[in-house]
């Protein structure tokens, strides 16, 4: 940020923020975060949305920032990355059943990968975005909606293992996205679905 002050830069900087500076929302707007960050991974990201807001306020430096929940899917062809699905996917592929922790109940929005590209360089230039923070929106899935449905493409089954101690404590629970913000500033179909990439 200092380097885009000393050269004197007018670009907007967009940064892709997380769900993790949410905990146990169900309909998470963006005044939503949370008061008990449960990784460094959240707490990092949650300071450099802060940072763009004090380098707004003090120079004038011009961001968008957008919360992302759960990506998933591919633009390049055989290509995969980590992640929830990805892993379902990665394990289901190989005849292997999908495990989860705990029930499975835990809620997510999922947005695949090609919308959610989409979505970034709309809401990047759209000048109702600007210095704000927006949720990037999809579809509302619990992860044991998400694993039957991976599982019964593939003929395999869908265990459960109790939370090691570590992951337990470190789980935010549901978050599913309100992105009426979003939606309201930029206007965007989408033009994927969880079960038309699984089908697919």
């Amino acid at each position: 940020l200092n380097e885009y002050r000393r050269q004197g830069s007018k670009g907007k900087i967009i940064f892709p923020s997380t769900r993790l500076v949410y905990d146990h929302a169900s309909n998470a707007d963006e005044k939503d975060v949370t008061e008990d960050f449960k990784t460094i991974y959240a707490i990092n990201k949650y300071a450099c949305e802060k940072y763009l807001e004090m380098y707004n306020r003090v120079y004038g430096v011009r961001y968008s920032i957008f919360r992302i929940c759960l990506p998933y899917g591919t633009l390049i062809p055989g290509a995969t990355s980590y992640g929830t699905a990805e892993f379902m996917l990665g394990k289901a592929e190989k005849g292997e059943d999908i495990s989860l922790y705990g029930d499975g109940s835990v809620r997510r929005t999922l947005t695949h990968m090609e919308d959610l590209c989409s979505m970034l360089i709309k809401g990047a230039f759209s000048e109702e975005t600007e210095n704000s923070i927006l949720n990037i929106g999809g579809e509302d899935y619990s992860l044991k909606e998400m694993a039957e449905a991976i599982a019964k493409k593939y003929g395999v089954g869908v265990t459960y293992v109790p939370y090691p101690e570590v992951a337990e404590k470190i789980e935010s629970g549901d978050t599913v996205f309100n992105d009426r913000k979003y939606r309201d500033a930029v206007k965007y179909k989408r033009e994927h679905t969880f079960q038309s990439w699984i089908d697919s």
